[in-house]
């Protein structure tokens, strides 16, 4: 006989895994282990199941709390069998316990103290002259970001950012052997920017250090092709097929070489001195050079006016009287000399003629609207050095 019982049902173990897909068919005897208590809440014993037990995803509850009507059939073997169940209603039921309220608790304060962190690494911020390259999972998604704020997804984006700019570097002094053997140690300076941010950050490693590389080769290979005076006198030459050369190769990398500058170019010692040997004796050579055309030319120039002179008689006659008239006026000069020295002689031998003539060069001195000070000294003071 079978009898129906209106119980609360809880299962207590469940030994192993069961199979849900075949509706728990099998015997269970000693693994499903349920305590039943009847209307009276008098306390039945353990059942233990054994044939069909028609409990949806039993698996899933154990330790569940239910209720419901079960019919129950004869007892065998010391064993109850659940025959069907009606209005079965199955809830979750127990204390998750101390530990599991402390264990919330935790959860929830870590939550809140590490969500600003995980939201600040989350969001990025990209300036007006800086692009955003975005990496999920190893792919670029989309072109370069930016301007502006973009989120990125924890633990599957990595973002790198290029710099859009201007940028200038020195090229280290390269030692370089010149066309015409003479070693020279040339050093310049390139600028250029990244046009292509994806191409700068997936076709090369690092953009900045092998475009200062490639300048220092590219410097040492132009410069070998040329001689020393092509160094010093075409740098702007030099500098275009640079700029070209590098402007070419750093394409692939999204590098736009806009402008290369030949710094300087240091000579050996010995070379400049050796050169500025040379460049002196080249400029006395041009001065003499310059002398000996000016003779030529004045020699021409004499010529030319005898020549003029010996066509014309009157010329002859007006040359003759400027030749005599200089003369008279050096034989002048020379009676003007010989006169002042007697009137110098006379004057040495009359003290009071020399105190004379002081007077007359003072009121002379004074006469005239200047600034002079003169300090008069006695005559008998300046004898001594009148004589000697």
């Amino acid at each position: 006989m079978s009898r129906k019982v209106d119980c609360v049902g809880v299962i207590a173990f469940l030994d192993h895994k069961i199979d849900t897909t075949t509706h728990l068919y099998g015997t269970f005897l000693d693994q499903i282990t349920l305590l039943l208590t009847s209307e009276n809440k008098s306390k039945a014993n353990f059942l233990h199941f054994d044939n069909h037990v028609d409990l949806p995803d039993i698996s899933n509850y154990t330790g569940c709390h239910y209720t419901g009507t079960v019919e129950l059939s004869d007892k065998k073997r010391g064993s109850y069998s659940i025959m069907g169940k009606e209005n079965m209603e199955v809830e979750r039921g127990g204390d998750i316990g101390c530990c599991g309220y402390i264990l919330w608790f935790f959860s929830i304060l870590l939550v809140i103290m590490f969500f600003p962190f995980s939201l600040c690494m989350a969001i990025k911020v990209v300036t007006e002259y800086e692009r955003a390259v975005i990496f999920r999972l190893g792919r670029v998604t989309g072109g370069a970001k930016g301007p502006g704020l973009f989120f990125l997804y924890p633990c599957i984006d990595e973002m790198k950012k290029v710099d859009l700019r201007t940028v200038a570097f020195d090229v280290p002094p390269q030692e370089i052997l010149s066309k015409d053997s003479v070693t020279v140690a040339v050093d310049a300076v390139v600028y250029f920017r990244i046009f292509d941010p994806i191409m700068s950050v997936c076709n090369v490693d690092d953009a900045f250090r092998s475009a200062q590389l490639l300048a220092a080769t590219t410097l040492r290979n132009v410069l070998g092709t040329k001689n020393m005076a092509e160094l010093l006198s075409d740098r702007d030459h030099i500098a275009s097929s640079m700029q070209q050369l590098l402007d070419d190769a750093t394409d692939p990398w999204g590098i736009k070489v806009e402008r290369v500058e030949i710094k300087d170019v240091r000579l050996p010692i010995q070379l400049q001195r050796a050169m500025a040997a040379e460049a002196e004796a080249t400029r006395e050579a041009r001065a003499k050079v310059v002398a000996a055309e000016g003779e030529q030319k004045a020699s021409r120039a004499l010529k030319e006016a005898a020549d003029v002179i010996m066509e014309s008689p009157a010329a002859m006659q007006l040359r003759y009287l400027q030749t005599l008239n200089m003369v008279v006026a050096a034989e002048g000069e020379q009676k003007a000399s010989r006169a002042l020295k007697e009137a110098a002689d006379v004057i040495m031998e009359s003290p009071a003629a020399m105190q004379l003539r002081y007077l007359q060069t003072l009121n002379m001195v004074a006469a005239e609207k200047n600034s002079t000070i003169i300090f008069p000294l006695p005559i008998d003071m300046m004898a001594a050095f009148m004589k000697k």
